[in-house]
C-alpha cells in the first residue's frame, strides 16, 4: 500500500465512523433504546473496518518503487566456545 492510499483509507474511515455515529444517535433518538444504538454503532465499525483494514485491489493504484540496498556487508556468526567452566 502507497502513502496515497493510505490518505484515502484515512478519509474514508473519518466518514464512515461519524456517519454511522450520527445514525445511531438518531436511532436513539427515535427508539429510546441504548441497545438500538450501541448495535448500529458496532455494526457501522465493523462495515467500516471491512472496508479500510484489507488490501483491497483499489488501494494499489500507485505503487512505491522501492530503492536497491547500498553495500551491503554480511556478517558471519560468531563461533560458539565450547563449554568451560573457570
Amino acid at each position: 500500500m502507497d502513502w496515497s492510499s493510505l490518505n484515502i483509507e484515512e478519509k474514508m474511515l473519518h466518514f464512515i465512523l461519524p456517519l454511522w455515529a450520527i445514525l445511531s444517535m438518531a436511532s436513539v433518538y427515535l427508539t429510546s433504546s441504548y441497545r438500538t444504538m450501541v448495535g448500529i454503532y458496532v455494526l457501522g465499525v465493523v462495515i467500516g473496518l471491512i472496508i479500510v483494514v484489507p488490501d483491497w485491489p483499489y488501494f494499489y493504484r500507485s505503487p512505491l518503487s522501492w530503492n536497491e540496498p547500498l553495500g551491503v556487508e554480511i556478517v558471519q556468526p560468531r563461533q560458539s566456545l565450547p563449554n568451560s567452566h573457570r
